[in-house]
């Protein structure tokens, strides 16, 4: 159930079976991370689109948690052990619901404001997490350093940026085949659990009602 402890943040944990987990760090984690802190990005002043499992994975946002932001952009992150994100606040052209989804580590998310103390969150992993309002806008916010001896951490995290551009018709080549692959793949996953009756969450359950989370 939807987990609040500042203002605009909400914690969807198991968002994600673990399956649906494998399946996507299985295509994400394939050697090519050359620095303690990578990030792939997709759509928004970019020259290439979300992908299909892209979409795929903002078409549950809104079917599960009726999360209606217009979302354009993702952003892929690899954390290897000793690394964090710096305390920041995001800057207001990237829209105002920010969604992460946390895979393969837990995090301690950690709210800050000034003339209040800190909040820490533990973000389990295959969990979904919302920024809006005052936790989006007023409140800064950055993860703990991931202890050496624990594993790495992926985010995907969804945005919608203000300035998008216009795309060529032939988009960059995908050089690790990524994609192609991983929406066949997703889809199938999805599907299969859908079938299985093993998805977390059923048709029409909501965590908020339709106006929450716009």
């Amino acid at each position: 159930m939807e987990h609040r402890t500042v203002e605009g943040f909400v914690l969807l944990p198991n968002f994600l079976s673990e399956a649906q987990e494998d399946t996507i760090i299985n295509y994400i984690d394939v050697g090519k991370w050359d620095n303690d802190w990578t990030t792939i990005i997709y759509g928004g002043q970019t020259n290439e689109p979300v992908p299909q499992w892209g979409d795929d994975l903002i078409k549950m946002m809104k079917d599960i948690a009726h999360i209606k932001a217009p979302f354009n952009h993702m952003r892929i992150h690899h954390y290897k052990p000793g690394t964090k994100i710096d305390r920041h606040v995001d800057v207001a052209s990237w829209g105002p619901v920010i969604v992460s989804i946390s895979l393969n580590n837990k995090c301690v998310l950690r709210f800050t404001r000034e003339g209040i103390s800190s909040v820490d969150v533990v973000i389990p992993p295959r969990s979904l997490y919302v920024l809006a309002g005052p936790a989006r806008d007023d409140w800064a916010h950055e993860t703990l350093i991931i202890p050496e001896d624990d594993s790495a951490r992926f985010s995907i995290t969804f945005r919608t940026a203000a300035d998008q551009v216009t795309y060529a018709t032939h988009h960059k080549r995908d050089e690790r085949g990524l994609n192609a692959a991983m929406d066949k793949a997703f889809a199938e996953q999805f599907a299969n659990e859908k079938e299985d009756g093993m998805t977390q969450y059923h048709e029409g359950s909501a965590f908020f009602s339709a106006d929450s989370i716009v």
